[in-house]
């Protein structure tokens, strides 16, 4: 038997359950509420009640007339409505949970097959709305999807060239030209610039700008100030892009040289999360932009910001690296200089071949013609004819032609090669002058390698030096002892003609002199009340000073008093072990400025962080030994006075083995009480 031919029944169902009518809209609501949040927004609290009443009415009017398509549509309506799955299936088992409550038992079978017919429609027209929706969707999505994916296509190529063109160019001013071209040109623009913050962040300055053929563009240097009315001002300061659609919409105009501008955009040139700058573009046309164009603007300002940053750190980096040669080139001059220093104290520092005679001799001070020339310029001179100048030392010779070519270590000349024709003229060829440059550069390399090999030579015998006095101060348990292997350690390190060691008694404001050179002469030993010398000042500061010259100058600028004999250098470095400083170490030369440099400060802190370990371990040495025999001392005399057989015997022996054991011409001891008696007892209340 179908539904549709249970009229009476159908009848007897609606009439029964009609009467129950505000408790089924009651119901409904009920369930609605409990999966309010299961629905689409579009559902709003407030249409649960209308939904319920709606449903209650549709329910009963199916069970008095059986037609479907009504509850098809009804299912169908309420999906695009956003009623969950959830929900219709509580709002079914509301129905039977009804129908099982008000139904008697001859009829409740009826009205839960009609119950079920019901919820059945009601789902196929909700399913079936459901599946056209979700294709209407994918549809909806996949035709955005296409223009999406065109648009990002066009940024992505935009984007692409730009970045490709910016990537290569490491100067800002051709960048930021290369920029404002490409991206006017390619969004077919009205006009597009670049303005950067300066130093102070202040201002923004135009430093790029590229108009239409035919618009007169805006001049380099245009000022705005960042914060103030304008929209890049704006921009800047916040740090956000301003997108006017139409310039209507603006209450200020930051140029009135561009009066065709119908829509605008700003976008900040952000680096290391602050606006450096701002990228404007404008167009002619209304609307000039359309969101997606927004979005490729976003992603060239960024591109810009990128590119820009990273040509000033390239820029950076360079300056760095010349900063690094000059101060490299610097340090081996300085250490060419002092090389040829010392070494012209013992050897020649050049030398000259006499090609008729086979002989080899030194050269003399002083430069032959062309060789000074190319050391100062540090290129190859090559002359030919007669000489306006003869050579050095009177030599009486005039060349005929000369070729001179520099000896260059690492970008830095060190010296000169030279040939010279004497008996006729001569000119040089290309083939020779580029034999003489190769030479030379092997001959630079060479003596370079000479010289730091002499350098690591040094320094190994240094660090010998250093290890043995290390070994020769540790087995040293004597002050003295201690202070005469400093010295003799100094000695071998560096110039210690005039030398001196300084301790500082705390407790007395004193600074001893227990080992003083003065001219490799031994001075008496001496103490002085703490002063404001150098001595003084090291021990205030723990820090070492240097004064290679003019040390009076240096001494009055430093606040110190001069003290003893003027010295031309200075050397002093504090002891210190931990915070506690133990004195100084110092040499001095009296005959020579700049005797002293930054190596032998190294060397002398070197060794005086040894001799204060040395020192330190000395004292408590010295104070072990004395504690010990005071303890000694002390329990001989104690043992005695305990030996002794009444007072008379324990005077006697506490008075002759204290003056022993001190070494005291009189010693005396005496019993007594003060006079007065009880006077002088202390009262019982004190």
């Amino acid at each position: 038997m179908t539904f549709q031919a249970m009229e009476k029944p159908q009848a007897t169902l609606n009439q029964q359950l009609a009467a129950q009518r505000e408790e089924l809209v009651a119901r409904l609501w009920e369930s609605l509420q409990a999966t309010l949040f299961t629905n689409r927004v579009t559902i709003r609290p407030a249409h649960l009640r209308q939904i319920a009443q709606e449903e209650a009415e549709a329910f009963l009017a199916f069970l008095e007339d059986g037609d479907l398509a009504p509850v098809r549509e009804r299912g169908a309506r309420r999906l695009r409505d956003g009623l969950s799955e959830r929900a219709v299936l509580d709002l079914a088992t509301t129905l039977r949970l009804f129908c099982a409550a008000h139904l008697t038992s001859d009829l409740l079978l009826e009205g839960l097959r009609a119950t079920d017919t019901y919820t059945a429609a009601f789902m196929e027209g909700y399913l079936g709305a459901r599946e056209a929706l979700v294709l209407e969707e994918q549809e909806k999505i996949r035709t955005a999807l296409e223009r999406a994916l065109r648009a990002a296509s066009h940024r992505l190529e935009v984007a692409t060239e730009v970045a490709q063109a910016l990537s290569g160019v490491v100067d800002p001013e051709e960048l930021l030209q290369m920029a404002a071209r490409l991206i006017r040109e390619r969004f077919n623009l009205y006009y597009a610039g670049i303005f950067l913050t300066d130093e102070y962040g202040q201002w923004a300055v135009l430093r790029a700008g590229e108009g239409e053929e035919g618009t007169e563009t805006l001049a380099p240097g245009l000022k705005l100030q960042v914060g103030d009315e304008s929209s890049i001002g704006q921009c800047i300061a916040r740090s956000e892009p301003l997108v006017f659609y139409e310039v209507g919409e603006r209450t200020t105009r930051w140029t009135p040289l561009l009066p065709e501008t119908r829509a605008e955009a700003i976008l900040p040139l952000v680096a290391r999360g602050r606006a450096a700058g701002a990228l404007v573009l404008c167009s002619r046309r209304t609307p000039g932009f359309t969101p997606e164009d927004v979005t490729a603007f976003q992603v060239l300002a960024s591109q810009v910001a990128s590119a820009l940053e990273n040509a000033r750190l390239f820029a950076e980096v360079q300056a760095r690296v010349r900063e690094i040669e000059a101060v490299h080139r610097r340090y081996l001059r300085e250490e060419w200089s002092q090389f040829i220093s010392t070494w012209r104290e013992h050897r020649p520092v050049g030398y000259a071949y006499e090609g008729p005679s086979a002989s080899l001799s030194p050269l003399t001070d002083g430069w032959w013609p062309a060789m000074d020339e190319v050391v100062q310029k540090g290129t190859a001179v090559a002359l030919s004819g007669a000489a306006p100048t003869a050579l050095p030392a009177d030599t009486g010779i005039a060349p005929k032609a000369a070729l001179a070519v520099p000896l260059v270590v690492r970008g830095e000349v060190v010296g000169a090669l030279g040939l010279y024709e004497v008996e006729r003229e001569r000119s040089w060829s290309a083939e020779e002058i580029a034999l003489v440059e190769a030479i030379s550069a092997q001959v630079a390399m060479a003596v370079e390698n000479a010289r730091l090999f002499e350098e690591a030579r040094l320094r190994a015998e240094e660090l010998a030096v250093l290890n043995e006095l290390g070994q020769a101060l540790a087995a040293q348990l004597d002050v003295q002892q201690v202070l005469e292997e400093a010295y003799r350690g100094a000695s071998r390190l560096l110039d210690a003609t005039n030398f001196y060691i300084a301790l500082y008694d705390l407790q007395r404001e004193e600074v001893i002199f227990p080992l003083f050179v003065e001219e490799n002469e031994r001075q008496p030993y001496r103490t002085r009340p703490f002063a404001n010398g150098l001595t003084e000042y090291i021990i205030r500061n723990k820090k070492p000073v240097l004064i290679e010259e003019d040390i009076p100058a240096h001494l009055q600028e430093m606040g110190v008093d001069q003290i003893g004999r003027i010295a031309q250098s200075w050397l002093g470095v504090p002891l210190i072990v931990g915070e506690q400083v133990l004195g100084v170490m110092a040499v001095q030369s009296y005959t020579t400025p700049r005797a002293y440099g930054q190596h032998d400060l190294d060397l002398m802190t070197a060794i005086a962080s040894q001799v204060a370990i040395a020192l330190q371990n000395a004292r408590s040495y010295k104070e072990a030994q004395q504690r010990a025999e005071r303890e000694r001392l002390a329990r001989q005399i104690l043992e005695q006075i305990e030996s002794a057989p009444d007072v008379q015997g324990v005077l006697q022996v506490a008075t002759r083995e204290l003056g022993r054991a001190l070494r005291v011409p009189r010693t005396f001891i005496q019993l007594g009480i003060p006079e007065g008696g009880d006077d002088h007892a202390p009262s019982a209340g004190m």
